[in-house]
């Protein structure tokens, strides 16, 4: 059960990582007033016309917020393992796909917001096994 529990809370950390990252990347790069999120077309226009520092900013966000879940799954593991920071970084790359899905993103996106998630976990996993491999 402990187990489980520490994927939902690296899970959860992660989540909330990414989003106060997403925060902090509004108030640096705010939504332009013209923007009906609920239209497609426009959706379209506003990411081919928005800087490329926000969206690797995006990026950083998915990153940081995969390495934050990896740690927090690996310092609450039972046991000493990458597999549950693994998962919290391939739910999260799930979500990623589905907002890449939802939401066109040009190609090198794609194949960098695939490419993240998972090394961050693991990093995240290997900061705190390697020290609890010291202790």
């Amino acid at each position: 059960m402990k187990n489980y529990l520490s994927v939902f809370l690296g899970l959860l950390c992660g989540m909330l990582t990414i989003m106060l990252v997403e925060y902090v990347s509004h108030k640096i790069y705010p939504v332009p007033e013209w923007l009906d999120l609920k239209n497609q077309e426009d959706l379209d226009i506003y990411l081919r016309t928005m800087p490329i520092s926000a969206m690797l900013f995006v990026l950083f966000g998915w990153g940081f917020g995969s390495f934050a879940g990896g740690i927090v799954t690996a310092l609450l593991m039972k046991e000493k393992t990458y597999k549950g920071s693994m998962m919290v970084g391939g739910f999260l790359l799930v979500s990623g796909i589905a907002n890449m899905s939802m939401i066109s993103h040009p190609i090198w996106f794609w194949v960098a917001g695939t490419l993240i998630f998972l090394p961050c976990a693991y990093l995240g996993a290997w900061v705190v096994l390697r020290n609890k491999a010291r202790k």
